[in-house]
């Protein structure tokens, strides 16, 4: 095994925590407060990570969740951007049942797109 390979290996229960904690918070689209639950979760991860000049745009329509903004070094020449939504196709009425199967999260969100936040959080931790 590589050492990219014992890394993972390493991290996949921390990953897999923060994916089910992630998972948990109710962000269906539409769902204001639970959107914005997760991105508080994603600023805090990013200010811990030394980004700065965070700040909110925001939506049109106001019914929606305002989009989190953050910077790392915005005078770098090379310039790196990362997007990822918080909201997810599960109804908010919908029962939450998640599955660990193999160390494999298995559920309603989970990749669509919280593992996709939990990718992005990760990838900015190695850099």
């Amino acid at each position: 095994m590589n050492q990219m390979q014992t890394s993972a290996v390493q991290l996949r229960p921390k990953l897999l925590d923060e994916l089910l904690y992630l998972a948990k918070i109710p962000s269906s689209i539409g769902h204001k407060s639970g959107i914005k639950s997760v991105t508080k979760y994603v600023e805090k991860e990013l200010i811990s990570l030394g980004f700065q000049n965070l700040s909110y745009i925001k939506s049109l329509p106001p019914k929606y969740a305002p989009t989190l903004i953050a910077q790392s070094n915005p005078e770098a020449s090379l310039k790196i951007i990362l997007v990822c939504h918080a909201d997810t196709v599960v109804a908010p009425a919908s029962s939450i049942d998640f599955v660990i199967d193999n160390d494999i999260l298995e559920g309603p969100g989970v990749a669509d797109n919280k593992g996709g936040i939990v990718v992005l959080l990760e990838s900015l931790r190695r850099m």
